[in-house]
C-alpha cells in the first residue's frame, strides 16, 4: 500500500481557516480530496494530517463526513504527524501534498509514482525541485523508510518534513519537469488574494460550459488559458503573484 498524506490546518495567520473556505460552494479541502480520489490505481489511500487544535475540528469533521481518514497530532510538529501515520499504515511510498493545493493535478502524482516504483534506486521524486508546473501543482513522492529512519530532527524537518531529503546530498532524487515552463502561474492558496483568484478561476471555468464541474481536473494549459483570456483574472493573478 502507498499513502497520500495531505497536511492541512486552519491556523494560518495570513489566511485563517483556509482549508474550510468556500471555493465555488465547496470547502477548499474537498476540492483537493475529490481531485485526488480520481487516482484509482497504485493501491493508494488518502489520509489527512491535521492538528489537535480546536480550529482544526472542522477539518476532522469534513473528513469523517466524506469517509477520509484523518489523523490529529502535534500542532508544532508536522514531521511527527507523518511518522505516526506511516507507523500506523506501513506504506511503501508516501505522496506528500499540502492543503495549499486545492487544484492539484493528479496525473503528476501518477507520473511520480511510476518513476519511483520503476526505479528502486530513487529515494525521492518531485516536481518542485526545478519548477516548470504552476505553483499549486506541488507533489512529492518518497520512500516511507526515509521518515522512519530520520534522526536528529532540525526545525526545518519538524515544520516541512522533507527538506533533509533534497538538501543533504545523500539521497537519490529525481526532478520531474514539464517540457514547457508554466512556473509563473500561481494557484496555491496562501493569501486572501490567492483565495479570490482560485475562487474566480473555478467559477469562470464553470461558466465556460454547462458540463464543467467545480472538481474538474485542470491542466497547466487550462490554467494558463483561463488566466490569459480573462482581464480580471489576469490582473488578480498579477496581484497575487507579488507576494
Amino acid at each position: 500500500m502507498n499513502l497520500i498524506i495531505i497536511q492541512s490546518r486552519n491556523g494560518s495567520k495570513r489566511l485563517p481557516f483556509k482549508s474550510s473556505l468556500s471555493i465555488s460552494g465547496y470547502p477548499t479541502i474537498l476540492h483537493l480530496i475529490n481531485r485526488l480520489k480520481t487516482i484509482t490505481n497504485h493501491d493508494l489511500k488518502i489520509v489527512v494530517a491535521t492538528s489537535s487544535n480546536e480550529e482544526d475540528q472542522i477539518i476532522y469533521n469534513l473528513c469523517r463526513v466524506n469517509n477520509i481518514d484523518c489523523y490529529r497530532g502535534d500542532p508544532l510538529n508536522v514531521f511527527k504527524r507523518y511518522k505516526n501515520i506511516i507507523n500506523e499504515y506501513n506504506p511503501e511510498y508516501v505522496v506528500r501534498i499540502t492543503g495549499d493545493c486545492p487544484l492539484i493535478y493528479p496525473p503528476i502524482i501518477l507520473k511520480l509514482l511510476e518513476i519511483i516504483q520503476n526505479n528502486q534506486s530513487i529515494d525521492y521524486a518531485s516536481n518542485t525541485i526545478s519548477r516548470t508546473f504552476p505553483k499549486g501543482f506541488d507533489a512529492e513522492v518518497f520512500k516511507s523508510s526515509l521518515i522512519i529512519e530520520r534522526k536528529n530532527l532540525t526545525n526545518l524537518d519538524i515544520e516541512h518534513v522533507t527538506p533533509f531529503i533534497y538538501s543533504e546530498n545523500k539521497f537519490n532524487i529525481f526532478s520531474y519537469e514539464d517540457v514547457n515552463n508554466f512556473s509563473k502561474y500561481r494557484i496555491t492558496l496562501d493569501t486572501r488574494l490567492d483565495y479570490f483568484l482560485i475562487d474566480n478561476l473555478i467559477n469562470n471555468w464553470i461558466l465556460k460550459s454547462k458540463n464543467n464541474s467545480p472538481f474538474d481536473i485542470l491542466s497547466s494549459n487550462s490554467i494558463k488559458d483561463l488566466i490569459e483570456s480573462n482581464h480580471n483574472l489576469k490582473k488578480l493573478h498579477e496581484e497575487a503573484n507579488k507576494f
